[in-house]
């Protein structure tokens, strides 16, 4: 394995702050645009983060389910490595990414997406982190 490469966890993770959808929408590149101040990108970022704080124009949903589904697509990936430690588990849990895969894939808008993180989190991220630290339920 790469070490440079994500791990379950890791990718969990990064869907799991994917899944926050209000912290993205509100939060949108606060470091560039509020902190540092970076002129050039803030000028044309600071648009986008307005459109984002008011609305939901169905094309950003669209490409940012698309976001997801890739990230979750990878987890079943790093996931399906822990078949030999844990079959049920790891059955379990990837049936539960493709459960969950569906429904992003149905969401109309950030919100519906939003409500997916708590399911995620308990039947999804805790489940690899049990994979990882090789405690069998």
């Amino acid at each position: 394995m790469n070490p440079f490469e994500l791990n379950a966890l890791e990718v969990s993770n990064i869907v799991d702050d994917l899944l926050k959808t209000k912290r993205f929408r509100y939060n949108f590149c606060d470091n560039i645009i509020l902190g540092l101040k970076v002129k050039d990108l803030s000028q044309e970022l600071m648009p986008v983060k307005r459109k984002l704080e008011m609305f939901s124009p169905r094309e950003i949903v669209d490409t940012y389910k698309l976001v997801l589904l890739y990230l979750m697509d990878l987890l079943v990936e790093k996931v399906q490595r822990f078949k030999s430690k844990n079959f049920n588990l790891t059955n379990n849990v990837i049936n539960e990414i493709i459960r969950l895969m569906r429904l992003i894939w149905q969401a109309h808008d950030f919100d519906e997406i939003q409500e997916l993180e708590p399911e995620f989190k308990s039947n999804v991220q805790h489940q690899i982190y049990k994979l990882m630290k090789g405690i069998n339920y």
